[in-house]
């Protein structure tokens, strides 16, 4: 067995780190993955190892990519060769090159992490980015941005976060995880949230990064309606957006978070035909 260095490394603030620590959280978030349909595991920020321990121990090999080199030469003195470490910021890897670096190429590849509190958003852009990759992604995230990850329309959360992760997946929160699970502890809860490839995505626009620059101009200011939000952010006059609501249907004086899957893509696509 390969020795376990005596003293693990601290955490850096700068790196937004908080250290899973709870071996029961452990094997909750293992419980939850689809391991019968997986030849890997990638695993985002693996810090002292508690999760990647666990996740070694399913018998699936496992890449861990970390920044922090302290926690490079820790993990890697503490797992040898069972685990494979890429020291590097998860936002400069090419994500393609990460699936049959231990694993099969042709199955599919669980992706899991414990995000940093300051990067969550970057790391799900960029998990979005690679969504095709994904068989299986379960993330454990700020409870705020959690709920704002899996918002549905017409609630107060909904916006282009929810909007940009449909495109791509379903989502579901797992389930939620106290401070006291970590390292130092965090001052606010977390969850965990799964996230599994959309069979019938809500919206299919053809030009997803235009699509996203409009649902950022909608919800440009959350306490304005969308009528306001388009005429500062889209370059609209007032003849431009009495045509562009009343073709769609679509009641501009209400607030982005009030539409439905289908008022938004009534109201893209009409928006893209003016």
């Amino acid at each position: 067995m390969t020795p376990t260095p005596s003293r693990a490394p601290g955490p850096r603030k700068s790196y937004g780190q908080h250290f899973l620590t709870d071996l029961r959280v452990t094997d909750k978030i293992v419980a939850c993955l689809a391991l019968d349909s997986a030849a890997q595991i990638v695993e985002i920020g693996p810090g002292r190892g508690a999760l990647t321990g666990a996740l070694i121990a399913t018998g699936k090999p496992v890449t861990a990519v970390e920044t922090d080199r302290r926690l490079v030469a820790h993990l890697r003195g503490r797992f040898g060769s069972l685990l494979d470490v890429l020291e590097s910021d998860i936002l400069a890897v090419d994500a393609r090159k990460l699936v049959g670096r231990r694993g099969r190429k042709d199955s599919g590849v669980i992706l899991v992490g414990n995000l940093p509190y300051n990067m969550g958003g970057p790391i799900l852009e960029w998990i979005f980015q690679s969504a095709k990759l994904w068989s299986q992604v379960m993330v454990m995230l700020q409870l705020e941005v959690a709920r704002r990850l899996v918002a549905e329309p017409q609630t107060r959360v909904f916006g282009p976060l929810a909007i940009a992760r449909a495109l791509h997946f379903d989502a579901r929160k797992r389930f939620l995880v106290r401070p006291g699970a970590f390292f130092p502890p965090p001052k606010v809860m977390s969850a965990v949230v799964e996230l599994t490839p959309a069979i019938h995505p809500p919206v299919k626009p053809k030009d997803a990064a235009h699509f996203m620059r409009f649902v950022h101009a909608l919800f440009g200011h959350r306490r304005k309606n969308m009528r306001n939000n388009l005429k500062l952010s889209a370059g609209l006059d007032d003849d431009g957006l009495d045509r562009l609501f009343d073709t769609s249907g679509v009641d501009g004086r209400r607030r982005a978070e009030q539409l439905t899957w289908s008022e938004l893509d009534r109201l893209y696509h009409d928006f893209t035909v003016m």
